[in-house]
Protein backbone atom coordinates (compact mmCIF):
# COMPACT_ATOMS: atom_id res chain seq x y z
CA UNK A 1 0.00 0.00 0.00
CA UNK A 2 1.23 3.42 -1.10
CA UNK A 3 0.06 6.52 1.28
CA UNK A 4 1.49 10.31 0.06
CA UNK A 5 0.79 12.80 3.39
CA UNK A 6 1.07 15.86 1.70
CA UNK A 7 1.09 19.71 2.72
CA UNK A 8 -0.31 21.34 0.28
CA UNK A 9 0.22 25.02 1.49
CA UNK A 10 -2.83 26.11 0.07
CA UNK A 11 -2.21 25.26 -3.65
CA UNK A 12 -0.31 28.19 -3.07
CA UNK A 13 2.63 26.33 -6.02
CA UNK A 14 -0.50 24.69 -7.84
CA UNK A 15 1.04 23.81 -11.11
CA UNK A 16 3.91 21.62 -9.61
CA UNK A 17 1.61 20.30 -6.97
CA UNK A 18 -1.25 18.75 -9.63
CA UNK A 19 1.58 17.89 -11.61
CA UNK A 20 3.09 15.93 -8.79
CA UNK A 21 -0.63 14.59 -7.75
CA UNK A 22 -1.54 13.24 -11.34
CA UNK A 23 2.03 11.52 -11.59
CA UNK A 24 1.48 9.39 -8.63
CA UNK A 25 -2.47 8.92 -8.61
CA UNK A 26 -2.19 5.25 -10.92
CA UNK A 27 0.21 3.79 -7.99
CA UNK A 28 -1.09 5.40 -4.98
CA UNK A 29 -3.59 3.94 -2.71
CA UNK A 30 -4.16 7.07 -0.31
CA UNK A 31 -3.67 10.96 -0.49
CA UNK A 32 -3.52 12.84 2.63
CA UNK A 33 -3.48 16.35 1.90
CA UNK A 34 -3.40 18.97 4.49
CA UNK A 35 -3.90 22.46 4.33
CA UNK A 36 -6.91 22.06 2.20
CA UNK A 37 -9.92 24.87 1.35
CA UNK A 38 -12.99 23.83 0.29
CA UNK A 39 -16.07 26.90 -0.21
CA UNK A 40 -19.38 26.50 -1.97
CA UNK A 41 -18.60 29.97 -3.61
CA UNK A 42 -16.45 28.43 -6.38
CA UNK A 43 -13.17 29.10 -7.14
CA UNK A 44 -10.86 32.10 -5.82
CA UNK A 45 -7.69 32.95 -4.34
CA UNK A 46 -7.25 34.47 -1.34
CA UNK A 47 -3.88 35.35 0.13
CA UNK A 48 -1.96 33.07 -2.48
CA UNK A 49 -4.02 29.99 -1.37
CA UNK A 50 -6.65 28.30 -3.91
CA UNK A 51 -9.83 28.68 -1.64
CA UNK A 52 -11.48 25.27 -3.50
CA UNK A 53 -8.51 23.07 -3.60
CA UNK A 54 -10.87 20.70 -2.56
CA UNK A 55 -12.92 20.16 -5.61
CA UNK A 56 -9.64 20.78 -7.77
CA UNK A 57 -7.94 17.57 -6.20
CA UNK A 58 -11.56 15.82 -6.21
CA UNK A 59 -11.49 17.30 -10.30
CA UNK A 60 -8.24 15.73 -10.59
CA UNK A 61 -8.22 12.49 -9.04
CA UNK A 62 -11.88 11.08 -10.19
CA UNK A 63 -11.33 7.31 -9.34
CA UNK A 64 -10.42 8.38 -5.37
CA UNK A 65 -13.05 8.63 -2.57
CA UNK A 66 -12.64 11.96 -1.53
CA UNK A 67 -13.20 12.87 2.51
CA UNK A 68 -13.22 16.57 3.42
CA UNK A 69 -12.17 17.28 7.49
CA UNK A 70 -12.35 20.63 9.19
CA UNK A 71 -9.90 21.69 11.15
CA UNK A 72 -9.72 24.82 12.77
Amino acid sequence: MKIISLNTCGGKVFDPLMEFVETNASDTDVFCFQEVLHTSEGSFISNGARANLFNEFKNALESFQAFFAVAQ
